[in-house]
């Protein structure tokens, strides 16, 4: 989750996708960790959980928790995660809706827009939320601004906003969050306190980006957006150097103490019987940030000045170690019952083990004197407790292995059971994608041959008949030629022959020829002679 300074962040999931995990937290070599919280709220599929670390404050997170009822409370950390608390309500915001008139009403953030921060703006933290026991996504967020790193908020701005910072902190600018793109710009220039409007644009639009030179030191920010009219893109780019027009001197900033607003209670914060006021890892940070009501320019290469002063230790200053953790708004550790002891070998003759009562002070922190945990030694030998130690743990990993080997046994078998069951799936759905193309072509195919086919023999019998329509029409005619050639050689000595009524030869005519053609007689039978076919000629 986070990494900085000796101290890393880790998220355990609680596995299911039920949508929560546990925080846990390192000690200085990276190699233990301790739970820093419980129930932390993690997205299921997201790749990023709701976890946000506030650059104006060193040490300090933002994170929401999911309750066992379900419902998501926030939480803060100023001490990097050694303990976590509710946000505070801006005065006068619990006095209707839920939660009113009870301690379980608090500033609960949403994730609208991720809170808003800059290393050289140092305290300022925007973020939107609602006020109530739970977050509340039903109605609108409103826009909340601390001047503290969190410790206090007011609220600045009604209704979703989209927020940028400029010119290391020196001014904010905000556009309404709606369906249509903005036309107003908001701004401030004294961190929140007031705020002026001003209109840069008529046109409809589209609205797509808000964005501010990447670090936020320049004294411009842009928004982009696609023109409803002509479909064009359009950048609007308003430069506040016309506002901010003198260049910010030594006398426009100002000591400000870091965490000014937190003031540990002597009961649950400190044991030696002082409370400590401003301290920020164990020091008391002072540092040079602008003054509100200067308006100037910040240099482009911004870098706030601070000076730091050693604190006594509270318990807050410490973490809790191995095997032990934090009731929720308590700073005593206790030990954790789901935790085994931390057992300690080595290869050397004897190690001496230092006991802290359940306390390890957190990296980075700089507090001397003040509370101070009790402390014990314990020497572990390497001989026989080292061995038994060795042997428990090699029975362990024996163990666990051997329920690894089973379980991925198992899962093996089961995917190979799967596997075999999806081959045999696949093998039927091919064959029934096999049958579905064959049947509609082999149809296809019969139907085309069976065309074939009837085209061929509609061919042959059309020539047969042609045929035999031209060997009646040869033999008629050749029949009448011969006729016609007898006649004509009679002729020369003798008059023409007279033909019976019956007649054919020459004389008959072409309708007669056209209907024997249409109509061939009928043959004779096989003992038939062509004389016998022939018209009888009288003498």
């Amino acid at each position: 989750m986070d990494v900085a300074n000796g101290l890393a962040f880790v998220y355990v999931d609680s596995g299911r996708l039920n949508g929560y995990g546990t925080l846990y937290t390192s000690d200085a070599t990276g190699r233990l960790f301790s739970k820093s919280l419980e129930r932390q709220f993690y997205p299921p599929g997201d790749a990023i959980g709701d976890f946000y670390r506030v650059e104006s404050m060193p040490g300090t997170y933002l994170t929401t928790v999911m309750d066992p009822d379900l419902s998501l409370v926030t939480r803060i950390s100023h001490n990097r995660g050694a303990d976590w608390m509710k946000l505070q309500a801006p005065s006068g915001e619990c006095l209707l809706g839920e939660g009113a008139g009870s301690g379980s009403c608090q500033l609960q953030l949403v994730s609208a827009q991720m809170p808003v921060s800059l290393a050289t703006a140092p305290g300022l933290l925007i973020a939107h939320g609602n006020t109530g026991a739970s977050v509340q996504t039903s109605s609108p967020s409103n826009v909340y601004l601390s001047n503290n790193g969190g410790h206090t908020w007011s609220k600045v701005l009604e209704g979703p906003h989209f927020v940028q910072l400029g010119n290391n902190g020196g001014f904010i600018a905000a556009v309404a969050h709606g369906n249509s793109g903005p036309q107003v710009m908001k701004f401030s220039t004294d961190a929140g306190r007031c705020w002026h409007s001003y209109k840069f644009t008529s046109e409809e639009y589209r609205f797509t980006g808000f964005v501010s030179e990447p670090g936020s030191r320049a004294t411009s920010v842009a928004i982009w957006g696609l023109s409803s009219l002509s479909q064009h893109w359009r950048v609007f780019v308003l430069d506040f150097a016309a506002i901010l027009t003198r260049e910010c001197s030594a006398s426009d900033y100002e000591p400000w103490l870091a965490n000014g607003a937190l003031s540990y209670s002597e009961s649950s914060n400190s044991s030696s019987g002082s409370s400590e006021r401003g301290c920020v890892f164990g020091a008391k940070q002072t540092i040079m940030r602008l003054k509100p009501d200067s308006l100037c320019a910040n240099n482009y290469s911004y870098t706030p000045s601070q000076t730091a002063e050693p604190c006594n230790c509270t318990k807050a200053d410490f973490g809790c170690e191995f095997g032990y953790k934090r009731e929720f708004s308590g700073r005593d550790c206790v030990r954790d019952p789901g935790v085994p002891e931390l057992d300690v070998c080595t290869d050397e003759d004897s190690v001496q083990r230092v006991l802290t009562d359940g306390y390890r002070k957190l990296p980075g922190n700089l507090c001397s004197g003040g509370f101070a945990p009790n402390r014990t030694e314990q020497t572990a030998l390497q001989g026989k407790r080292c061995s038994e130690l060795l042997k428990r743990q090699r029975e362990r990993a024996d163990a666990a292995e051997a329920t690894k080997l089973a379980a991925s046994s198992e899962a093996a078998a089961k995917l190979a059971a799967q596997l075999a069951k999806a081959d045999a799936e696949a093998e039927a759905n091919n064959r029934r994608r096999l049958v579905a193309v064959l049947l509609p072509v082999s149809a296809i195919l019969g139907g085309l041959v069976c065309a074939v086919l009837a085209l061929v023999l509609a061919a042959k019998l059309r020539e047969r008949r042609r045929q035999l329509a031209a060997f009646h029409y040869s033999a008629v005619s050749a029949a009448g030629r011969c006729e016609d050639v007898e006649s004509l050689s009679n002729s020369t000595t003798t008059p023409a022959p007279t033909r019976s009524g019956g007649g054919g030869g020459g004389s008959r005519r072409a309708d007669d020829k056209q209907q024997l053609l249409l109509n061939p007689p009928e043959a004779e039978d096989e003992g038939a002679t062509a004389v016998d076919a022939a018209p009888e000629v009288n003498a």
